[in-house]
């Protein structure tokens, strides 16, 4: 198996990271957009990211291994500005995680040959330019601000 390590603290070269690694690993259950994961994506890594979230404009099954997650109601404490008793927060499952992250060391070179122009075609669509021009697009009405890449919520279970 593979060396794990979990790192914790401020680190000076997240680069230097990415760049030593051969994947990224990520069970969040609510992401605004997902930094870590385009920042690794753009350094090559395989992502296993849940099947649920912002990262999904972004993250797919053409760049990504998606983690089957579940939805539930956020209790208060994990929500961050106002309570909200509609907001919904993933729960990826654990099982498969190790599941995809085992595929991930077993199939990395088939996986990075089948990932890599879908990683590289986004990639060069997160620029600051692309986001500030999608900001006056969105502003000046041209187009619709909700339409996202692959986020469907429709297609998850709410646990209750």
């Amino acid at each position: 198996m593979p060396e794990i390590e979990v790192l914790s603290g401020h680190v000076d070269n997240v680069a230097a990271i990415y760049n030593a690694c051969h994947g990224h690993v990520t069970t969040t259950g609510s992401e605004g957009w997902g930094l870590p994961i385009a920042e690794s994506m753009a350094c090559g890594l395989i992502n296993i990211v849940p099947d649920y979230s912002g990262h999904l404009d972004f993250a797919n099954r053409e760049n990504s291994l998606l983690i089957n997650t579940k939805l539930r109601y956020a209790q208060q404490n994990e929500q961050y500005w106002a309570y909200n008793p509609k907001a919904l927060i993933g729960e990826p499952d654990v099982n498969h995680t190790g599941i995809l992250m085992q595929k991930a060391y077993k199939e990395y070179n088939m996986l990075k040959n089948t990932f890599g122009a879908n990683m590289e075609k986004i990639i060069s669509r997160l620029t600051w330019e692309a986001a500030a021009q999608r900001m006056i697009d969105v502003t000046c009405k041209k187009i619709d601000p909700y339409v996202s890449g692959t986020y469907d919520l429709h297609r998850h279970e709410v646990v209750k």
